[in-house]
């Protein structure tokens, strides 16, 4: 029975007899035959047919098979091919030469007897065998673009593509993470929302690809002022939230909130241009204000625009008196 995806060999040979007998020898083999009476010829079929394995006399006339064989060896498709060298009987520097130019092995003329069948059997065998690593070698380089690909739609799932912070969708994610752990451990929770003031002025006028590069900047300052186990989001257009876990200290909260505000309050230097983006930020703590993501993030807005209406650049906690506004998350 014929195998359905057998062994291809490329005989470049330009002796018929010779050329024959090798295709008869590889084809009781198993193997599919193409061939080549020169060596322009035999390298042009390699290149685009790409074969298992290359029989190549060495003296092709027009291109001999040395230089086929090197030009073999420098195609990104014939590192690893095996390559059988049919060289004169008895010629040990044409022998060595098929060597140093990167044949596999060689046969001499004449090219009968059982000799040359056992090197065509460790050709087809050798040929086999550098098949099989290729295509698991592909196998496993197309898992891994896969795997890539999956990491990399995971990646913009849960995160927003401006800034590469978690979005919404992975901070609730992690925020329900946090909240199981503070009612183990009877720890607070803060969650501040920040929202940057007059920014839309920026965008009507010098464009959005300069607020675009203005929140980018924005986003790296903020994280570089939060502490290492804290979440930061974008959740809108210049709206972020931080998720403060294992609060002890109300004033914790409050030193960090201060810090990005005076961070904030540092000019930017975006495309020529010296920006400001101080910002407004309102603070809510689990489970004092409330004990779901809605409910914290309602609160934290809502001291967010008291400390708007106070002035701006400034921070803000939930308190019962803070004026009741209602926005949807």
């Amino acid at each position: 029975m014929e195998s359905e995806n057998p062994v291809e060999i490329l005989i470049a040979e330009s002796d018929a007899l010779i050329r024959n007998l090798m295709r008869e020898t590889l084809v009781n083999a198993g193997c599919a035959i193409a061939t080549a009476e020169n060596g322009e010829e035999a390298l042009k079929k390699f290149l685009e047919e790409r074969p298992d394995a290359v029989v190549l006399n060495s003296l092709l006339p027009g291109m001999n098979g040395f230089e086929v064989c090197r030009s073999i060896r420098r195609s990104p498709a014939g590192e690893h091919v095996p390559i059988l060298m049919i060289t004169g009987d008895g010629e040990n520097d044409l022998i060595l030469r098929a060597f140093e130019e990167g044949a596999t092995d060689f046969i001499s003329r004449p090219v009968d007897g059982a000799a040359p069948d056992h090197r065509v059997r460790c050709l087809v065998r050798a040929a086999q065998t550098v098949r099989d690593l290729r295509q698991c070698r592909d196998r496993m380089q197309t898992k891994a673009r896969l795997n890539e690909n999956e990491a990399r739609l995971i990646h913009l799932a849960y995160h927003d593509p401006l800034t590469g912070l978690p979005n919404r969708l992975l901070f609730r994610d992690r925020f329900q993470h946090a909240l199981a752990r503070a009612s183990r451990s009877g720890r607070k929770m803060a969650v501040l929302f920040l929202d940057l003031d007059r920014f839309k002025r920026i965008n009507d006028s010098l464009g959005h690809g300069i607020g675009d590069r203005l929140l980018r900047k924005v986003a790296e300052r903020i994280r570089s002022r939060t502490r290492r186990e804290d979440t930061l989001a974008r959740i809108g257009g210049d709206e972020f939230v931080l998720l403060m876990e294992e609060v002890t200290r109300i004033n914790t909260v409050r030193i960090v909130a201060k810090k990005v505000l005076f961070a904030l309050s540092e000019s930017f230097e975006v495309g020529g241009f010296q920006l400001y983006a101080a910002a407004s930020i309102g603070i809510s703590l689990y489970p004092d204000d409330g004990e779901s993501m809605e409910e914290l993030l309602r609160c934290a807005d809502l001291a967010m625009y008291r400390a708007k209406e106070l002035g701006r650049n400034a921070l803000q906690f939930h308190t019962p008196e803070v004026k009741f506004r209602v926005r949807k998350f």
